[in-house]
């Protein structure tokens, strides 16, 4: 069987080193450094021989290499400077020194070395062994009064580190001059005026020196401030003055209207003038119309081929209906960007039907569209927005864009039902709206009308509910730029098939926190029932039933009440009349009468009585309060025929004495009132047997307390022996022989 031998570190820095229990490999653990330690040793054993006698252990040596791994260091931050002009060539301004850490050789040997910055290499040097830092030149050749010195220190190890130390040295000039006779500007403050459109190398301003020094003395313009652009430089002219000039032609009016520039002029210290050695320059941008009217397209409507605006009209709109609203802005600024709108098309037709605000941009129908022909369709116009004339008389700059107008019918329209959202609420998330359905479809959307939602009950009533929102949309084909109608199949596959439906319904209630409904098409008339079949037609007609019988016994009940209450009044009239009839009625026995009748036995022989009742005056009027309901009485009224004396009707009766009737005849009173039956009759077959007689026949009807007009008996009249009749004058009463 073979033997394993397992190795371990049993002396030594253990966070340094590791060993491979198996393969007894040494690893480092961690980064080693030099100038640290430069030798390592560890002692290594094995698990099976832990005796400690010889051999059981050994002993390994890590030597370490040196690398170039440390930057040189200063050990003295270095001091500003400072010096008179007249320093002599060779002056020490200061010794650097730094040290590099490195533990070998050409890794830790330190080299210094002067890199400027400006003109300073010019003037000064340092020893790149020492690090001693000289003056190199004449300083009165130079009108500077700071300079800064970049001392670079570096070791000869690979690859080689540095590290950078600046030193400022400030020179004080000393030649002074009087300040009125110093070298300055003859101004401290221009004003100039720049055209927006200028170009590069245009000259804006020269700057006058004036006391100036020989040729020998130099003098320099450059700019302090107000130039972070860089769109404007200064040099120095053959006359030795400053010239202003532009740089780069991005001038803009609208942008930035004027430049406040500050420009600086150096020469020799003692010779400038401080009053007049700078001056101020403010640059005005004169505006040009150069900028063209822009169309601000919205961003619903960016999807079509194209720079294009789209709008739509009702077919039954009337004319002046807004339709859409064009929008341009200009960049330029004053009576510049004053824009105004015109309407253009190839087709006179498109034209004829619209016009355009030329301030604000509303287009109009000036005609209605119920008759345009179908070859017309959709209108295509051109906008044209054109600015004011420039102030030089140039052209004026203007820009187009094509204008499509759909007429939208009921075919076109669409509605998406949105509920827990109210029409306000919703305007306000309109363009969210499109922009939605938009990139579901891949169609053009337009909203036509945003308004609470409308509604058929099942009994076919209209109603609103004002906390759902129908939004009426209709839809564009991107390509044709003609509105489309539900049954297309991009319409169709879009937006009311299911899925389409479905996810423009997701990301609608998602993005605007409401519930969609539904999306359809408008339902302007009740929906018909469809016809039921079978025992649900039975059901249905049954179910209705007892609605119908409620209704049916309310109609009853109330037209039952009506009755009742013209019944009960009629009865109230006609019993009051009764008893007022009743009180005026007088009961009166009248004295016998005597006829001989052996003078004439053939003479007929009648009962005749007076009725004394109340006789209404001309102005009352109680026929509605009389009511007869005996088919068999006998009344004679006053508009029924009196008969003579021979049996002939007359129309007021007999003009005698006998005639008793003739009380109320000459009027039209519906009063009843009783006539005498006298008829002389010369035959009997003259007279009806079928005819009562009231004067011998009495009613069953007649009510107690009413005196009837006949007599049951003739108790009153008396034949006795022939005699003279004798007349009662007052009463109208005869005796007949």
């Amino acid at each position: 069987m073979e033997k394993h031998i397992t190795y371990y570190i049993k002396q030594g820095p253990y966070d340094k080193f590791s060993i491979d229990p198996i393969t007894g490999e040494i690893f480092a653990t961690q980064q080693l450094d030099y100038e640290e330690a430069s030798q390592h040793i560890l002692i290594v054993g094995t698990e099976e021989n832990d005796s400690g006698n010889m051999g059981s252990t050994t002993t390994v040596v890590i030597n370490v290499i040196d690398e170039n791994d440390i930057p040189p260091i200063f050990s003295i931050v270095p001091r500003p400077i400072r010096l008179d002009d007249t320093t002599h060539v060779g002056f020490v301004l200061t010794q650097l020194h730094a040290v590099d850490s490195d533990g070998t050789s050409p890794g830790n040997k330190v080299k210094y070395e002067l890199i400027g910055r400006g003109k300073a290499y010019r003037y000064f040097e340092i020893h790149s062994d020492s690090g001693v830092l000289t003056v190199k030149d004449d300083l009165r050749k130079e009108m500077d009064s700071e300079y800064q010195l970049d001392i670079r220190a570096y070791d000869l190890g690979e690859p080689s580190l540095e590290q950078v130390a600046t030193v400022k040295v400030y020179v004080d000039h000393v030649a002074t001059v009087p300040p009125d006779m110093g070298v300055g500007f003859a101004d401290t403050d221009y004003t100039v005026e720049v055209s927006e459109n200028s170009p590069a190398g245009k000259e804006i301003k020269e700057l006058i020196v004036v006391n100036k020094p020989n040729e020998l003395i130099p003098i320099t313009c450059e700019i302090r401030n107000g130039n972070q652009e860089k769109l404007f430089e200064v040099i120095t002219t053959k006359n030795r003055n400053c010239l202003l000039s532009l740089v780069r032609p991005n001038l803009d009016f609208e942008r930035l209207k004027k430049y406040e520039i500050q420009v600086h002029l150096l020469t020799l210290p003692g010779l400038i003038s401080k009053k007049r050695s700078y001056t101020n320059v403010k640059v005005n941008i004169l505006d040009e119309n150069d900028n063209k009217p822009e169309f601000l397209v919205p961003s619903h409507q960016k999807v079509a081929r194209g720079k294009k605006l789209y709008g739509a009209i009702s077919e039954n709109a009337q004319i002046g209906t807004s339709i859409a609203q064009i929008q341009a802005q200009d960049a330029d600024s004053g009576h510049f960007g004053e824009i105004r709108f015109e309407l253009d098309s190839d087709n006179s037709v498109s034209t004829s039907y619209f016009k355009i605000d030329a301030k604000s941009g509303i287009i109009t129908n000036i005609l209605t569209t119920e008759t345009v022909s179908p070859s017309v369709l959709p209108f295509r116009l051109n906008v044209q927005a054109r600015d004011t004339l420039t102030v030089s008389g140039g052209n004026p700059q203007s820009s187009y864009i094509p204008l499509i107008i759909n007429v939208v019918s009921s075919i076109h329209r669409i509605v998406l039902v949105m509920e827990g959202i109210t029409p306000d609420k919703a305007k306000v998330k309109e363009l969210e709206i499109i922009e939605i359905i938009q990139d579901i479809s891949h169609l053009i959307i337009g909203i036509e009308k945003i308004t609470p939602h409308h509604f058929f009950h099942p009994n076919g009533t209209a109603d609103t509910n004002y906390g759902v929102t129908d939004v009426w949309f209709y839809a564009i084909d991107p390509v044709t730029d003609q509105i489309l109608d539900r049954e297309s199949p991009k319409v169709a596959e879009g937006i009311l098939s299911p899925e389409g439906s479905k996810t423009i319904s997701y990301f609608v209630s998602s993005k605007i926190s409401v519930r969609v409904r539904e999306i359809r098409q408008p339902i302007l008339k009740p929906p018909l029932q469809p016809a039921p079949v079978g025992p649900l037609q039975a059901e249905q007609q049954w179910a209705t039933f007892p609605a119908a019988l409620v209704a049916l016994a309310g109609l009853i009940f109330i037209v039952g009440i009506m009755a009742v209450s013209i019944v009960c009044y009629k009865w109230s009239r006609y019993t009051a009349y009764k008893n007022q009839v009743q009180r005026f009625t007088v009961s009166r026995r009248y004295e016998p009468f005597y006829v001989e009748s052996s003078r004439s036995p053939s003479l007929k022989q009648y009962e005749t009585q007076i009725l004394q009742m109340r006789v209404n005056a001309d102005g009352d009027n109680n026929s509605d309060l009389h009511v007869d309901l005996n088919l068999n009485r006998n009344h004679m009224y006053n508009n029924a025929p009196e008969f003579s004396d021979s049996g002939t009707p007359t129309p007021n009766g007999p003009e005698s004495d006998m005639n008793y009737t003739n009380v109320g005849s000459t009027r039209a009173s519906r009063t009843p009132i009783l006539r005498t039956f006298q008829h002389h009759a010369t035959s009997p077959d003259q007279v009806d047997p079928s005819m009562p007689n009231p004067i011998y026949e009495r009613s069953d009807d007649d009510e107690d307390g009413i005196v009837s007009i006949s007599s049951e008996t003739n108790d009153n009249v008396h034949f006795q022996q022939p005699r003279e009749f004798v007349t009662g004058s007052r009463h109208n009463r005869r005796s007949l022989l």
